[in-house]
């Protein structure tokens, strides 16, 4: 057969096409247009709808937008840019690791990296997309440094005048380093299909500032929220978002920055974005949060909140507060509450009553009051109005502002943490959770006890176990008849969180060894760059063993223990109760295989059946664990690719 020249130059033409996309070297426009995705959820209170990204498409998982719905008195309309076309792909959130110079973003599109990092879209590293409820959302990611990033969008209220949208992120550090954590989130606003949207902000409930259609960077913004409008002289309605205020649970984040910018010059930016002054553009949001470290098991979280009223703002406010006046919602009993207001009638008298949640507005129902005068602005000072001990409980703040002792006509009710009361008290609790297994079989134990300082529980059918203890650190065993017992030191509880410790148990009898991560949870799989540890149960006290790090092989009583994998340990010791803690045996780089763990109890330099311990039984039936390369998915894909049309160049010029 012949082969024309123009045929050659198609399948050259192929190759190269292949390296590029493989490579990732393609561009895309990011012309707005209808970028609607193959894959998408919703949530709504039939006021606001909220759609999300949650498949692998042109916007990328996360991104998300927002419309008016049915029950809104503007129906159908744009909150955020394509939100009426449903169209999720415009707002995009960036994580930005400081000490691995990465910048990870929720969208698909190319983004300009700031200077030294490196970007990298989220996709690869999702883990789950939930329709929590038909008003919440969550989507999560973990990243390579094994930050789990949580996206929560949560619509709140029922009605026009209550209804918000959360979006709170939060970053948890299950690695065993630090890390130092920012996050951007970029807003893409657009009402009423007009996407040059003018801007103001309110420095208090009376005192919006002039409208804007210029670029302005406000760095630790102090006004209590922000406005935009399609046109101020004609306006369809409002969409305002959070600063310092609303006052709600959980309360917003105040930005370290906040940006009114040019969409199409932010959009282009994976974090860091200087405006340039433009006016009269396309518009969007950008709210900046700086790097905070974040210790291993720690996390943070960073919340905002936007709406289309505003009226619960525009009204005379009280709230409760900690010493120092920063907005509280939540006290432990050892706390002390304090309340202030801001928009009374100024220079008057007023009184504070804190009201178990459900009595009425009677003096006699406070469970504490206190007095307090107005300044020349109408602000209640913040005032002490409950010390400590608490009480646990949920409570309201009236103010009485005439001292009538009547609720009455200028007097605030504060229920506000989602319309149902002002704070509460609380004992902080967090919880240990975890399942219990055969270290052998990997089957679930029933039936096992697991204590923690005092705290217990006993596993179901499934091994799952779940203990509520007060903050602190604890020492957690696991213990079954018929099983040598297991503790984990030193286990970190923070309030509100759940830790998670898993346990596998051998039987009783000889001496046992486990391949495992860093606090002694069994792992049998490693990566390239991770640490391998051991740990291990019924020993002689305080001996010091020989140990060897073997390639997988199969083993028979009196064989010669094969040469240890060079780097590794050699040797470990056992503690006052014939418990080999911990222990690093291996650090990467790592070798690409199968492996065994053998501890040479008897110091023979052979494995001796019943005497020594192994580790062979948990990967493929006979290795103790397996190392692997870390390639990626498109890595795997471009390979192919690649492979594939060079094989054609080559078939075309034999046919030649």
């Amino acid at each position: 057969m012949n082969i024309s020249r123009f045929q050659q130059v198609v399948a050259i033409l192929l190759l190269i096409l292949v390296l590029l996309v493989s490579a990732n070297l393609l561009n895309v426009d990011h012309e707005k247009k209808d970028h609607k995705g193959s894959g998408s959820i919703s949530i709504s209170n039939n006021i606001l709808k909220v759609i999300i990204e949650d498949g692998a498409s042109y916007s990328g998982i996360g991104t998300f937008t927002i419309r008016t719905d049915a029950g809104h008195t503007n129906p159908g309309e744009n909150v955020f840019y394509d939100g009426a076309s449903e169209a999720p792909w415009s707002t995009f959130t960036t994580i930005r690791v400081e000490d691995t110079l990465k910048e990870y973003v929720t969208s698909t599109d190319i983004k300009t990296p700031s200077s030294g990092y490196t970007v990298e879209d989220l996709d690869s590293y999702v883990n789950t997309v939930t329709r929590v409820s038909d008003t919440r959302a969550t989507v999560s990611w973990t990243t390579p440094e094994n930050l789990l990033v949580t996206l929560l969008i949560d619509i709140r209220g029922t009605t026009l005048a209550d209804t918000m949208v959360e979006t709170t992120v939060t970053i948890q550090n299950d690695d065993t380093t630090a890390h130092s954590v920012a996050v951007r989130h970029e807003w893409d606003l657009m009402i009423d299909g007009e996407d040059d949207s003018w801007i103001r902000v309110w420095m208090d409930p009376g005192s919006p500032q002039s409208w804007t259609e210029t670029e302005t960077d406000w760095v630790s913004p102090t006004f209590q929220f922000w406005e935009t409008t399609n046109n101020p002289a004609t306006p369809v309605f409002s969409v305002y978002g959070s600063a310092v205020l609303p006052i709600v649970d959980p309360p917003p984040t105040v930005p370290d920055r906040l940006v009114y910018a040019a969409w199409s010059d932010a959009y282009d930016t994976a974090y860091d974005f200087t405006p340039s002054g433009r006016s009269g553009m396309d518009s969007a949001v950008l709210y900046y949060w700086n790097a905070m470290e974040i210790s291993p098991a720690s996390q943070i979280s960073r919340t905002a909140y936007v709406t289309t009223v505003v009226q619960a703002e525009l009204e005379a406010l009280a709230w409760s507060t900690d010493s120092a006046g920063n907005s509280e919602s939540t006290f432990p009993l050892s706390d002390n509450v304090y309340v202030r207001g801001q928009d009374f009638p100024a220079e008057t008298d007023v009184t504070i009553y804190l009201i178990p949640d459900g009595e009425d507005a009677l003096p006699v129902n406070a469970i504490a009051s206190a007095s307090a005068a107005t300044d020349t602005a109408g602000d209640v000072p913040v005032t002490l109005v409950w010390s400590q001990p608490l009480t646990t409980g949920e409570y309201d703040i009236w103010v009485d502002s005439n001292q009538n002792e009547v609720f009455d006509a200028g007097d605030v009710w504060n229920n506000q943490v989602g319309g149902i009361y002002a704070f509460s008290v609380i004992v902080e609790v967090g919880w240990i959770e975890g399942t219990v297994t055969d270290a052998d079989t990997l089957l679930p134990i029933g039936g096992a006890a697991v204590s923690a300082n005092g705290g217990a529980d006993v596993t179901d059918s499934s091994g799952f176990y779940s203990i509520e203890v007060s903050p602190g650190t604890y020492d957690v065993t696991a213990e079954m008849t018929g099983y040598v017992s297991q503790t984990v030191m030193d286990m970190e509880v923070v309030a509100d969180a759940t830790t998670v410790q898993d346990f596998a148990l051998n039987l009783v009898g000889g001496p046992s060894i486990e391949s495992s991560d860093s606090v002694g949870n069994k792992k049998d799989t490693f990566t390239l760059s991770d640490t391998v540890y051991m740990y291990g149960n019924q020993y002689d006290p305080d001996q010091e063993y020989t140990i060897y790090v073997v390639a997988d092989t199969s083993w028979t009583d009196g064989m010669a223990i094969p040469t240890r994998i060079a780097g590794t340990a050699t040797t470990a010791t056992s503690d006052a109760s014939g418990n080999i803690a911990v222990t690093q045996i291996w650090s990467p780089p790592l070798t690409p295989g199968k492996y065994d763990i053998v501890v040479d109890v008897n110091g023979n330099d052979l494995y001796d059946i019943g005497i020594d311990a192994l580790d062979d039984n948990d990967i493929q039936v006979t290795a103790g664990f397996f190392v692997i390369p870390e390639y990626t998915f498109g890595t795997i894909l471009g390979l192919v690719a690649f492979f594939a049309a060079f094989g054609v160049f080559l078939r075309l010029k034999r046919i030649k």
